[in-house]
């Protein structure tokens, strides 16, 4: 009796490791932003249509290959702070994480730049950044400084702290500063770019070499926001798949942001015929549908780059 008694234990113990150690995905969009006039004259407003959609949507899919409703967490507007995030990184979503577990953290979110205060961006003396739901300048010694962000260096140490080595981090935003509207799109619904140009990074006394004023301009990659060249030494188990590659726009409409409506579209259809998501032909669908529905110069590229193995394995 007692050794059946110990079975059914160690039986107890496994389920709840098992149940403990499971999928999780946190779910990140700022439709209406506390400060909206926070970046003017460069941009009326920070509002973006849609985003709520987005959510819905990338909700919808994760639910789909899996993730249970409740390792599902969104922040949507007010609640996606920039303390907010950083805590539920480091916290909820990677307590209890098994090293196999799959990790979504998902953006939809304006990107913009800050200066490069600690040397670590080489040339264009900036900081890439997505933007949180209390974005604003405050002024500090004649400068303005941008309240309310994650920089490039804020993501490496938060993925960091998660255990697991299946790490997905989508972000449909864009650091890219040129705004094209004559490029070639015809679309009935207003199309509003997802980068918030910083009004305050021209002067304040600093040099800016020729690289720098040309990224200002918009040469820039999504790349630049993860410093992956330098983050892929450190860690592996990593993918990033960006709505943009260089000097491109990533849109928000009021049916939801393109990049999400197209890849969570694909991905279902992926899924409902092989029960797995393929990133790389995700990625090749999506810049496919960008070169037919959007021509011109600045028509996305979304980019896919990380770990290898885990791109090949697969959402």
């Amino acid at each position: 009796m007692n050794e059946r008694v110990a079975w059914l234990l160690a039986i107890l113990v496994f389920l709840a490791n098992y149940v403990a150690a499971a999928d999780k995905a946190l779910l990140v969009g700022i439709e209406k932003y506390k400060y909206p006039n926070a970046f003017q004259p460069s941009i009326d407003s920070l509002n973006l249509p849609g985003v709520h959609k987005d959510i819905i949507a990338m909700h919808l899919l994760l639910a789909s290959i899996g993730f249970v409703q409740q390792n599902i967490r969104q922040l949507v507007d007010q609640q996606a702070t920039e303390y907010n995030i950083k805590s539920t990184i480091q916290g909820w979503l990677s307590a209890g994480t098994g090293h196999n577990d799959r990790i979504v953290i998902y953006f939809s979110t304006h990107g913009s730049y800050v200066w490069d205060d600690d040397g670590d961006e080489g040339g264009d003396d900036r900081d890439e950044v997505l933007l949180t739901y209390d974005a604003h300048f405050e002024q500090s010694n004649q400068e303005y400084i941008l309240q309310g962000k994650l920089l490039d260096d804020d993501m490496q140490k938060l993925l960091s702290v998660i255990p697991s080595r299946r790490v997905f981090v989508i972000v449909d935003a864009c650091h890219s500063g040129t705004i094209d509207r004559s490029s070639g799109f015809s679309q009935e619904a207003e199309w509003k770019p997802k980068f918030a140009d910083n009004p305050y990074f021209k002067q304040q006394d600093r040099q800016i070499d020729e690289l720098a004023s040309l990224n200002r301009l918009g040469i820039t990659d999504m790349r630049e926001w993860f410093e992956w060249d330098d983050y892929q030494k450190q860690n592996e188990g990593i993918v990033y798949f960006t709505a943009t590659g260089e000097d491109q726009q990533a849109y928000a409409t009021q049916e939801g942001s393109l990049f999400t409506k197209v890849i969570v579209e694909e991905a279902l259809k992926q899924w409902s015929q092989k029960k797995s998501v393929d990133l790389t032909r995700l990625r090749d669908y999506s810049r496919t549908w960008f070169s037919s529905n959007s021509p011109g110069l600045f028509s996305p590229q979304p980019e896919l780059f990380g770990d290898p193995i885990l791109i090949k394995q697969g959402l």
